[in-house]
């Protein structure tokens, strides 16, 4: 595997100095700094219109984001001889932001507020839409919905039910109703027409905001892999960011409120944004993610990992439930000074 990569590297005008496997890719120590070499799993539409972005918020003054290398022909994919494509970029040396550390996420959510006022009003040429406006949450929703129910009538015409089974549709029921809670609210908070605006001043999300790409530095945080970019409410940074940080933290409500109100002083929230974040929050994500894994695997063989995942999720549900009356309480104090 390492000779692949220094084959691909020799693409570069680069001196290798040292090579060494990071999460998911390869960091390269160079006579230009340090460098990533991964894979990118993007078009390469999405790859241009990515580095604009990027161009337009370094112009903007947020500078600790990662720029794409073009190898010695120009280009900025170098596939290799199965055809998958690599990027290099370049990387900063520090640590992925801890899940633990409170004043560091909150440090995190601060400075992803920050960025979202820069993520807007890109550029007047349409193509911009037909890269970033693909699928919006409220319609991610129902199409989940649609394949955990497509996943139950699997399960319930089984003749033998193994226990993940026998679980799934134990709780099914009730994490169904959350999905139609969730959209419920997205509704009579008025998202179509807040996601209509967002999509009229091209605001951007990072579309992946995790602990993974957040690096810790020792100057600032730098934020990498925008893959997922996208046009759709920035709460969804938020709502990733947040639901990360709580299932590390047993949904704990003081670090949850105090991640919402971070964002909230550097980027004020109204009340149907904070609603949206509410739904979003609501939805049964996670049971989807297990149902999803488990329904793409070797169904004859029931893996103890999803097992695990599901029962940690139900017995997590009062925790979640107490957080989400949190939110619920500080979207009706908002709503009053509306």
């Amino acid at each position: 595997m390492e000779e692949k990569i220094r084959e691909l590297l020799a693409c570069y005008h680069l001196e290798i100095k040292r090579l060494y496997r990071g999460r998911g890719a390869w960091l390269c120590e160079t006579d230009q700094g340090l460098k990533l070499l991964r894979v990118y799993h993007g078009s390469p539409k999405h790859l241009q219109w990515e580095m604009m972005v990027k161009a337009c918020l370094r112009e903007r003054g947020y500078v600790y984001i990662d720029q794409f290398m073009a190898n010695q022909e120009g280009a900025y994919l170098t596939p290799d001889d199965e055809g998958q494509n690599y990027v290099l970029t370049d990387w900063y040396e520090g640590r992925e932001c801890s899940t633990r550390d409170k004043e560091e996420i909150l440090k995190a959510v601060a400075h992803m507020a920050g960025m979202h006022k820069g993520m807007h009003d890109i550029t007047r040429n349409e193509e911009f839409y037909e890269v970033f406006c693909q699928e919006n949450f409220l319609d991610e929703m129902a199409r989940r919905r649609r394949e955990l129910k497509t996943i139950r009538n699997y399960i319930y015409r089984k003749k033998q039910k193994n226990a993940f089974d026998r679980r799934f549709m134990e709780v099914y029921q009730e994490f169904d109703e959350a999905g139609a809670r969730a959209q419920e609210v997205f509704s009579d908070a008025g998202y179509t027409e807040m996601y209509e605006k967002s999509r009229g001043q091209q605001r951007l999300c990072h579309g992946d905001y995790t602990q993974h790409n957040i690096l810790v530095t020792r100057s600032d945080m730098a934020l990498v892999r925008f893959d997922q970019m996208h046009v759709e409410l920035q709460v969804y940074d938020l709502y990733v960011f947040m639901r990360k940080m709580l299932e590390k933290n047993r949904w704990n409500p003081g670090l949850g409120m105090a991640m919402l109100k971070t964002y909230h002083r550097v980027m004020p929230l109204n009340y149907g944004q904070v609603r949206c974040l509410y739904g979003m929050m609501v939805f049964p994500e996670k049971f989807w993610k297990i149902a999803n894994r488990y329904q793409n695997s070797r169904k004859s063989w029931m893996s103890a990992q999803n097992m695990d995942k599901l029962n940690k999720l139900i017995q997590e549900k009062n925790e979640r439930k107490a957080f989400l009356s949190e939110i619920e309480a500080f979207c009706e104090k908002i709503g009053q000074f509306a």
